[in-house]
């Protein structure tokens, strides 16, 4: 289903799904604005939030190909409700099978000093290539990719050198 679904039929997913607790995977596709000749009555940014504010509801929205496949595996196992959401065009595929996943897991892809850049999705790709350009400029950017939205990660598993006092 595109990702304009959640608002169509957000009110039978939230009431029948999401109230009940029941295992349903939803997958949206075309996400964001990357559907390229569909237009803006395709486009939707606010699928994510409107998924992550349902009870029960876990999001999901994988950087590539192979994240995307961990993910599906994933959902099938996990019983609670999920959403993921999927892009129309074609992506850089640039994890492996060895790229950890876990659900509820935020990873980080590139270590830096200078400015830390969070991303989801495809955009994680995007801010991977503005590390690169910023590292050209001497601006050394760590890139955190969060695949699961919700449940989000809190405590994010910085390296040792980097963990953060706790809260």
């Amino acid at each position: 289903m595109p990702p304009f679904a959640p608002a169509v039929v957000g009110n039978k997913i939230r009431t029948t799904i999401c109230l009940n607790d029941r295992p349903v995977k939803v997958v949206g596709s075309h996400s964001g604005v990357s559907v390229g000749p569909d237009g803006a009555t395709h486009q939707m940014l606010e699928d994510i939030a409107l998924m992550r504010v349902l009870p029960n509801m876990v999001v999901f929205a994988p950087c590539d190909s192979v994240e995307a496949e961990k993910i599906t595996i994933a959902m099938a196992a996990d019983k609670r409700p999920n959403y993921i959401r999927l892009a129309r065009e074609g992506t850089p595929v640039f994890t492996t099978a060895a790229t950890p996943f876990e659900i509820g897991k935020a990873y980080v892809f590139r270590e830096g000093s200078d400015v830390t850049l969070i991303a989801t999705g495809t955009m994680t790709y995007q801010a991977m290539v503005a590390a690169d350009m910023l590292q050209q400029d001497g601006v050394s950017a760590e890139v955190v990719h969060v695949p699961t939205i919700k449940p989000l990660d809190a405590r994010l598993s910085w390296p040792a050198s980097k963990r953060p006092a706790p809260w």
